[in-house]
């Protein structure tokens, strides 16, 4: 067999190409390069805060003017309440003192009286128009048997009647003159007691004999605001005793001078003059600013730990800055957020 037979080819490799495997996600170095990187931040904001920042907390600190028991009383009635603008001269409650107590409660119970007295009369005054009526139809009936009894005695006399019928009405005048009598003697009594309660109503002191009663409703007494003003605190409430010198209402004068007191460290202090301004940051996230007015020591005690052998105090220094509102905007500010803490910064460049 010839070779030209065959078809002979250049032999070939033949096969497919390796695709490149996918690269994997190294997550232990994308958590390690995170952790890192909280840390770094952590510490450049830690590091920063405590060298390019000073901080305190404090809080405002306001003369507000608190009204007090001029002596032992008993409020009667509180007229504001926490939050109420007074102008001066306001009524802020009413109250009597303690040693008329007992006056006072004569005149509670016959205010009680009164009023019975004042049902009393209507229920008698009920009475009386029924009595009324009662009577005058007892009348009307007496006048028309006279009129009858007259007539049957000419019909007697003409033989029209008989003398049964004639002693029929004298029966019943007899009956009607003792109904009016007794109706008569109802309606006067009935009357007098009219009479009597309108008495009581008009001068319910007169069966009292005390003169003290007559005058007791002068002793009510009424307490006025001496400022212009917020009310931000009631401190009784009505009926409840109030003892001398007992707070019963604070009021926010609008004169009154508000002011910051911050705590700092020591080491701040030499960050912190007298006419620097602050940042402050009330607890509710508003802002505001201030001008340090003073700066002084404040000693703290602190207790050394149970566990150490040396049962002596410790003592550390802290510094306080007193602050003012910058301007009249600030100091309205101030006023809303009387009641909140505040964090007070400055930077130290």
């Amino acid at each position: 067999m010839k070779s030209g037979q065959f078809n002979s080819k250049k032999s070939q490799i033949r096969g497919t190409r390796e695709k490149e495997a996918p690269k994997s996600t190294n997550w232990d170095r994308v958590v390690y390069l995170s952790l890192l990187t909280i840390a770094i931040v952590a510490l450049i904001y830690f590091v920063g805060k405590a060298n390019l920042f000073v901080s305190g907390d404090g809080r405002i600190v306001t003369n507000q003017l608190e009204v007090r028991s001029p002596s032992d009383i008993r409020i009667q009635k509180i007229y504001v309440q926490p939050g109420d603008s007074v102008l001066k001269s306001d009524t802020l409650f009413q109250f009597t003192f303690l040693e008329w107590n007992q006056t006072i409660d004569s005149l509670d119970n016959l205010k009680k009286r009164i009023l019975q007295y004042q049902d009393d009369l209507d229920k008698v005054q009920g009475d009386l128009r029924l009595k009324q009526k009662e009577l005058d139809q007892a009348r009307s009936e007496l006048i028309y048997y006279q009129d009858r009894l007259e007539m049957v005695k000419r019909e007697i006399r003409l033989g029209v009647a008989s003398v049964s019928d004639l002693k029929s009405i004298e029966d019943r005048l007899v009956s009607l003159r003792t109904k009016v009598e007794n109706s008569n003697e109802q309606a006067s009594l009935i009357r007098q007691q009219r009479n009597r309660l309108q008495a009581l109503i008009a001068d319910p002191y007169a069966n009292e004999g005390s003169e003290a009663l007559k005058k007791v409703q002068t002793m009510k007494m009424i307490f006025s605001s001496p400022v212009e003003g917020v009310v931000t605190a009631v401190h009784k409430n009505d009926t409840e005793l109030g003892l001398k010198s007992e707070r019963v209402i604070t009021i926010l004068s609008e004169n009154t001078n508000l002011k910051v007191q911050a705590i700092f460290d020591q080491e701040d202090g030499k960050h912190l003059n007298i006419g620097d301004k602050m940042n402050v940051s009330f607890d509710n996230g508003q802002k505001s600013s201030g001008i340090i007015t003073d700066i002084y020591a404040a000693e703290s005690v602190v207790d050394r730990p149970s566990s150490s052998s040396n049962n002596a105090l410790k003592f550390s220094i802290q510094l306080i800055a007193e602050l003012k509102p910058e301007n009249a905007q600030e100091l309205k500010t101030w006023k809303a957020n009387n009641k909140m803490g505040v964090t007070v910064t400055k930077t130290v460049f």
